[in-house]
């Protein structure tokens, strides 16, 4: 049941969510880096300590007795550490990352009534707190909890009349064949139906030692007595029990959103924004842009304004020079370093490698670049997908590396730096490198090329970001599967963003996610085609000019001219959006963009020139045409389009 402090006061909640979220992170970070943390490991334990104390004190507050009695364990835990009673080593590690895991889940999602999962940490650190001749932590299994998303997907199965099971094998505790049983016991029960998820991993079994192994099992249909009874019979060596149990979720629904991490260890004056007051405050300054435009252009018609003309003036100026003081303030509201974003990955890559039985070091740079929060949690999932593969699939195991004279530890570099009004991130890995003959050759065998069709490099990477394409020879339950970069693929495009990719062979490979600092507010080069105007965001454009009609050549079906000696394909654009040229000269306007690792000519009507623009949503019909990124008012008060040219040269220059 919820606590009644939850429902009454919100904002203490929130306060409590914020501040238990950011003291999770230090956990985390602190239980990734132990091993690195040895100088003085009494003041990390101490930290630790305090950590817990406090949220602790704070779940008290909130009325939320089952979590404070699993954090009290962990103190007890850590105080244990401190007396040198207990061994924190890499097995305890793991399991006060789930801990953390699990108490996230259960504050940022809404599961105060989740209480199964915190009592069984709770038994689970009670029991294990307990001196033994190595000072090693009782073994005791960490339990399986799903993730919100799981839940969902559990319970959408259950809604369709079907039948959702836990399993739990209880082994004796000196059992030593417990993960082959396990095995062959998970393996033999497709034949009623789906294993979800089990604990410890299929991957971890033949390496973990356990006592108890548990399964969410999914089925069409009930299972029947005799079904469930072949379960509880499977024969199994060192076995105790098997129990078998229908579980039942319901889609729970997140209450608060996440709050981005503050930064630890940092004295500053800070206040925490929600979001929506935010992008009130970013409209009203689309509306001052707005009104500037228009008062700019009336003073471009200064010969019919005879009177006040100073005054105007200065006015104007004034105004001009408050609406971009403000424009920079509010923008700054909406911006964090990427540390916010990149925090998160040290985890994963922990868990991955260990998965993967590598050696993986995380690398960063940049840290310090800021971005867009709302363009932070949109990059999440792509470049969770990138460091995945940089792990799973990108970096060599240590006796491949060792014969090629490489390190045996593994190295995925995650970086970031501002190119103008872009920001950059970088996923490097120094592992083997793309296989271009393999890629093409899948390529050909899925039918996205001809056999005969010869490609420069750049365009065979481009068949890895086409769904469904793999070359891995072992799909694993990290990656393989063919799902994942056209994922990352089309969350770049969603962010107005590129993406290129650099490989070669045993060096490594690196993606570059070129990606707009903030979606709200952006520098355009305004545009006329036929009559109407349009804006292409700057931070895509090279250079504009123009050229004569003598200097275009074809070249079997494409239009190219030469500038400073390097031959651009050229794209007219009226021809692409259906107008009938304007011009009446021999020069022609060209904007000059880049796409990948080539540039490209847009040819316009005409070249009207800058102007700083605030991104309005647009409606469904236009929103289906992935040829247009956005709308917004120009100073005349019509609304201009604005274009996506990565998205027109991917359809009309390729």
């Amino acid at each position: 049941m919820v606590p009644d402090q939850l429902n009454k006061d919100e904002s203490l909640t929130l306060l409590f969510i914020n501040e238990t979220h950011d003291q999770l992170e230090r956990f985390s970070e602190i239980m990734l880096n132990w091993d690195s943390n040895q100088e003085d490991p009494q003041k990390t334990i101490n930290e630790l300590f305090r950590i817990a104390h406090n949220i602790k004190g704070a779940s008290g507050m909130m009325g939320l007795n089952v979590l404070k009695d699993a954090v009290h364990m962990v103190e007890d835990l850590f105080d244990a550490i401190r007396k040198e009673k207990i061994e924190l080593d890499s097995e305890l590690v793991d399991s006060l990352l789930k801990f953390a895991d699990d108490v996230l889940l259960y504050i940022e999602n809404g599961q105060w009534d989740q209480v199964d999962s915190l009592n069984q940490w709770k038994t689970f650190f009670d029991n294990g707190i307990a001196e033994t001749p190595n000072k090693k932590i009782v073994k005791i299994d960490a339990p399986l909890t799903l993730t919100p998303e799981e839940k969902v997907e559990v319970a959408a199965w259950q809604e369709t009349g079907k039948t959702a099971y836990g399993i739990e094998v209880e082994f004796h505790s000196e059992a030593e064949m417990q993960g082959a049983s396990a095995l062959i016991f998970m393996r033999a029960l497709p034949q009623y139906g789906t294993v979800f998820k089990t604990s410890p991993r299929e991957g971890d079994l033949k390496e973990e030692k356990f006592t108890v192994f548990r399964v969410v099992f999914l089925t069409e249909q009930p299972l029947t007595k005799e079904q469930q009874q072949a379960i509880i019979t499977y024969p199994m060596y060192d076995v105790i029990a098997v129990r078998i149990r229908e579980w039942v979720y319901r889609p729970e629904e997140a209450v608060v959103p996440n709050i981005a991490k503050v930064e630890p260890h940092v004295v500053e004056r800070t206040i925490r924004v929600e979001a929506v007051k935010i992008d009130r405050l970013v409209n009203q300054v689309g509306e001052l842009l707005h009104v500037k435009a228009s008062l700019l252009q009336i003073l471009d018609q200064k010969n019919q304004i005879l009177a006040n003309w100073n005054q105007l003036s200065k006015v104007v100026q004034k105004l001009e020079h408050t609406v971009e003081g403000l424009q920079g303030e509010v923008m700054d509201l909406r911006m964090v370093p990427v540390r916010t974003l990149f925090s998160r990955f040290s985890r994963i890559v922990h868990d991955i490698a260990k998965r993967s039985d590598k050696q993986v070091e995380l690398i960063f740079f940049g840290e310090d670049t800021e971005i867009d929060k709302q363009v932070a949690e949109q990059l999440v999932d792509p470049l969770t997908h990138l460091i995945r593969n940089a792990v799973d699939h990108g970096l060599e195991n240590e006796e491949i590396r060792l014969s090629l004279g490489k390190t045996r530890i593994g190295k995925v570099t995650l970086g970031a730096y501002q190119e103008g009004d872009n920001i950059v991130i970088s996923v490097q890995d120094d592992g083997q490198g793309l296989n271009l003959e393999k890629i093409r050759a899948k390529g050909v065998q899925n039918g996205l090329i001809n056999s005969d069709a010869e490609l420069p490099e750049d365009e065979i990477l481009q068949l890895i970001f086409e769904p469904g394409f793999s070359t891995a020879d072992k799909i694993s339950d990290i990656s393989g599967r063919g799902v994942g970069l056209d994922v990352v693929k089309e969350s770049v495009k969603n962010l107005k963003g590129d993406i290129v990719t650099d490989s070669v062979v045993n060096q490594g490979t690196t993606f570059r996610l070129k990606i707009p600092l903030t979606l709200a507010i952006i520098q355009s080069f305004m545009i006329k085609l036929g009559g109407q105007v349009f804006g292409i965001p700057a931070a895509d454009v090279v250079e504009s000019l123009a050229i004569e009609t003598k200097d275009i050549h074809h070249i079997t079906d494409k239009q190219v001219f030469t500038l400073r000696q390097d031959a651009v394909s050229l794209l007219d654009l009226r021809k692409v959006f259906h107008y009938h040229s304007m011009i009446n000269s021999d020069k022609i306007p060209v904007i000059i963009v880049r796409h990948g690792h080539s540039n490209y000519g847009l040819l316009v009507d005409e070249l009207i020139g800058q102007e700083e623009l605030m991104i309005k949503q647009i409606n469904k019909a236009l929103a289906d045409n992935p040829l247009i990124s956005g709308a917004a008012f120009i100073g005349t008060g019509d609304i201009a389009l604005i274009l996506d040219t990565h998205q027109i040269i991917q359809k009309y220059a390729h």
